[in-house]
C-alpha cells in the first residue's frame, strides 16, 4: 500500500468512526453529558459491590448497561440496537449469568 493510499483509508476510517461515534453517544447519553452512561453504570456497579474481575460481575456490570441504556432510550427512538435488541440482550446476559454460577 502507498502512503496516499494509506492515508485515504485512514481518513475513510476516522470520518466512519466518528459518525458511529455521534450516534452511538446519541443513544446511551445525553447532549448536556456525553459521559452520562458510563457514570451511571459506574456508580450502580460501586453500589452492586460488582468485581468486574469475577466472570460472573462481568456478566451482571453488561446487565447494568443495558438497563442503563433502556432508561436512555425512553424518549426516544435509537439509532442502532432497537428497545427489544438491548431487552434481549439483557436477557441473555441474565442467562449466562445464571449458567455460570450453575457452573
Amino acid at each position: 500500500m502507498e502512503r496516499d493510499e494509506l492515508l485515504k483509508f485512514a481518513t475513510d476510517l476516522f470520518s466512519e468512526a466518528e459518525s458511529l461515534l455521534k450516534t452511538k453517544n446519541e443513544d446511551y447519553a445525553k447532549q448536556k453529558d456525553v459521559f452520562r452512561n458510563f457514570d451511571k453504570v459506574s456508580q450502580i456497579a460501586e453500589i452492586l459491590g460488582l468485581d468486574v474481575k469475577k466472570r460472573e460481575h462481568g456478566a451482571l456490570y453488561e446487565i447494568v448497561k443495558k438497563l442503563c441504556r433502556l432508561v436512555n432510550l425512553e424518549d426516544k427512538e435509537p439509532w442502532h440496537e432497537s428497545v427489544a435488541g438491548s431487552c434481549v440482550d439483557a436477557i441473555n446476559y441474565i442467562v449466562l449469568y445464571y449458567g455460570m454460577r450453575r457452573e
